[in-house]
């Protein structure tokens, strides 16, 4: 895993204890992964260059927004801006280890 990668995951564990809620949070991060695995041209979608980076955050929004909280939405919309949609299961194993060792 990427230093990155576990800065991304640290910083969304370091705010969903703000809230106490790094359990709804790790759900909310297995949902993303669970539609993303199962939605590949999803991804694929998210992925490309050739899609202006406003739509791509946009449909994030679309498919998630009434279903992850906030944070975990900006977390996947970050992770897409920077070209790094491909990161969230790594990004969540690190979450994961984190809120087992809390």
């Amino acid at each position: 895993m990427s230093d990155r990668n576990r800065e991304y995951a640290e910083a969304l564990y370091a705010l969903a204890m703000e809230t106490n809620q790094e359990k709804p949070y790790l759900d909310a991060l297995r949902l993303v992964q669970s539609v993303l695995d199962e939605e590949t041209e999803f991804v694929t979608f998210l992925s490309a260059p050739s899609v202006p980076m406003d739509v791509r955050v946009a449909a994030l929004e679309e498919v998630f927004g009434a279903t992850v909280a906030e944070h975990v939405l900006s977390f996947a919309q970050i992770l897409c801006s920077h070209g790094r949609i491909g990161d969230l299961s790594d990004c969540i194993e690190e979450y994961h280890r984190l809120y087992q060792t809390a």
